[in-house]
């Protein structure tokens, strides 16, 4: 009930005013802390319940006070990993949001990103993404749970890439080996980002330049 009630006062604020971007951001930040709550509720359910069936059987045993002690510290992890599992799911969900966007409205001048377009049988789509040069080479890292636009990327490696207002073709190669620990080594990200996003695999592509023969 109360994030209905937050949702339509954050409307009814925001419209007033017109910004209908902040009012997206309303949204999902609203949206994404009712996540971290209903997490937290199902995980105390399931976890009373696993709790009642246990200290019967532990009565049953004549050891209840042990597996109720026990199963409090249980209950209280869980409720910690649903806690966590919320915050995560609630970030995701903020960055895909605010990708998607940004990726609508273009990379502003003097925004460090790039917009890497891909394909596949539904047509092309746009996603911002964060690239970094090293030895002389351009990469691209997945560093989300949510990555299709990487899955297009490895089904169909011939893509397009904005970059500082010019657009160019590139042919993705997934990166192994040394060379993935190298990149890896120049493109840290911080400690509190894995955190936030539920330490995902990273997963790297280099771009190499398409010529226009083969375009």
């Amino acid at each position: 009930m109360w994030v209905g009630i937050a949702l339509i006062a954050a409307q009814l604020i925001v419209t007033a005013v017109g910004d209908l971007e902040t009012l997206e951001f309303v949204y999902v930040v609203v949206l994404g802390w009712h996540t971290c709550v209903a997490a937290i509720m199902f995980g105390v359910l399931i976890l009373r319940a696993f709790e009642r069936d246990a200290v019967e059987l532990g009565a049953q045993l004549h050891c209840a006070d042990r597996i109720g002690g026990r199963m409090d510290a249980v209950k209280w992890l869980g409720i910690v990993v649903g806690a966590y599992a919320g915050l995560v799911v609630a970030f995701e969900c903020f960055v895909v949001t605010m990708g998607h966007r940004q990726a609508a409205r273009g990379i502003q001048p003097g925004e460090d990103w790039l917009v890497i377009t891909t394909t596949d049988a539904d047509g092309s789509n746009d996603t911002v993404v964060a690239g970094v040069e090293s030895g002389g080479h351009l990469y691209v890292a997945a560093n989300h749970w949510p990555r299709s636009w990487y899955n297009r990327v490895v089904k169909n490696p011939d893509v397009d890439v904005i970059r500082a207002g010019e657009r160019m073709s590139y042919r993705a190669v997934p990166v192994t080996g040394d060379e993935r620990v190298r990149i890896a080594l120049d493109y840290k990200l911080p400690w509190a980002i894995r955190l936030l996003t539920g330490f995902p695999p990273r997963s790297f592509l280099r771009l190499n330049p398409r010529s226009r023969s083969a375009q």
